[in-house]
């Protein structure tokens, strides 16, 4: 948690792989696209927001 001040507020939203049913291979397929939109997703605020603002 942080209890600072914050200028900017942003949400990235992203599928819940728990609420998935399926057979042990879909459910672990799920888990591992979710995790690779968790990556791309930073990837891309990282190069958008953060690193844009630091050159």
């Amino acid at each position: 948690m942080f209890s600072g001040k914050v200028g900017k507020r942003m949400h990235i939203g992203f599928d819940d792989p728990d609420a998935f049913t399926g057979t042990d291979e879909e459910i672990i397929a799920e888990f591992r696209r979710v995790r690779d939109e968790i990556r791309l997703k930073m990837q891309d605020f990282y190069l958008t927001e953060i690193n844009r603002n630091n050159l």
